[in-house]
């Protein structure tokens, strides 16, 4: 059994494997003051197999439903069909709650002849948790305070500075001391919308619903934070560019616009209609923000700098 490709799990502690005979198992890192174990969580062959058969775009044998009693009943997926999966590779996102992987199908019944051009893999997505993980939205709403804490929004900057980092809360870097990993906020945020996509069921539940944690979280770091938005910094030597987009309040709202843009196509008319209200809202403070930057910044530049023909009087 070679190994195909490996991903962490969302805290850090667990250890997705996939390997080149097409079989996946979980792997959990236990710790004690003694010493440090790994032991297999569970052996998740079939459920991935099952899940490969149903989405893969080449047809296989016994996937169209003819004999899938043995795969229902826990057997592996490979019993009741003739073509071999095989992992090549894998990757997680940003937050540990899904995995991308690259695989292969082939026959085993039948004799094959193909040379690399005529060879093709696949790529697939599947959740890594499940739904209503109070343990993984707490800390998806903890990273999710991290981010709103900075000002730039245009990278997430991370600088790490001691090496018991490499395996950071979340699953957010694996790399060596003194690093400085840079992501873009989507890239940060995509798996954190896919997994409130797996909930459209209950987002008519406020009280059990993420999609609404996450949103209320937005909206209060907004509000704790609107003061500060009033007054931006003024100098002459802050680049205009700062001041309009370097600002935690208002990147609050274009938070809750990227969600809600993102998700609106998938909630039911109602709930629709007040999220088109929210973010219509939020547009019109983030255009009454950039209008009163630009209102300042030019009076600051009226008043502080020299006109172009006081040196010739």
């Amino acid at each position: 059994m070679a190994v195909g490709g490996v991903a962490w799990g969302v805290k850090g502690d667990e250890l997705r494997v996939y390997t080149t005979d097409g079989k996946h198992y979980i792997l959990v890192i236990e710790e004690s003051e003694s010493k440090r174990q790994i032991t297999l969580l569970e052996e998740a062959t079939a459920s991935i197999h099952r899940e490969v058969y149903d989405t893969s775009p080449m047809e296989v044998d016994g996937a169209s439903g003819k004999d899938d009693t043995g795969a229902m009943n826990g057997e592996s997926a490979a019993g009741v069909t003739s073509k071999q999966l095989r992992f090549y590779g894998v990757a997680t996102s940003a937050n540990g709650l899904f995995d991308a992987f690259v695989y292969t199908l082939s026959s085993t019944s039948d004799m094959e002849y193909k040379t690399d051009k005529f060879d093709v893999s696949y790529v697939s997505i599947r959740s890594a948790v499940s739904q209503h993980n109070e343990d993984v939205e707490d800390n998806l709403i903890e990273k999710l305070h991290v981010l709103l804490g900075r000002s730039d929004l245009r990278t997430y900057l991370l600088v790490i500075e001691h090496a018991q980092l490499m395996i950071y809360s979340a699953n957010w870097l694996k790399c060596s001391a003194g690093a400085v990993v840079r992501w873009s906020v989507t890239y940060v945020l995509w798996d954190s919308i896919r997994y409130c996509e797996g909930e459209v069921a209950h987002w008519g539940e406020v009280e059990i619903s993420f999609f609404h944690r996450f949103l209320s979280t937005l909206r209060d770091f907004y509000l704790a934070k609107e003061q500060e938005s009033k007054t931006p910094d003024q100098s002459t030597s802050t680049r205009f560019s700062k001041q309009l987009y370097e600002n935690c309040a208002m990147n609050s709202l274009r938070l809750m616009n990227f969600l809600c843009m993102h998700l609106k196509y998938a909630m039911a008319p109602a709930l629709r209609v007040q999220m088109d209200t929210l973010a219509s809202g939020n547009t019109k403070l983030l255009l009454q923000h950039y209008i009163d930057i630009a209102l300042r910044s030019v009076e600051a530049y009226l008043t502080k700098s020299p006109g172009p023909l006081s040196g010739m009087f």
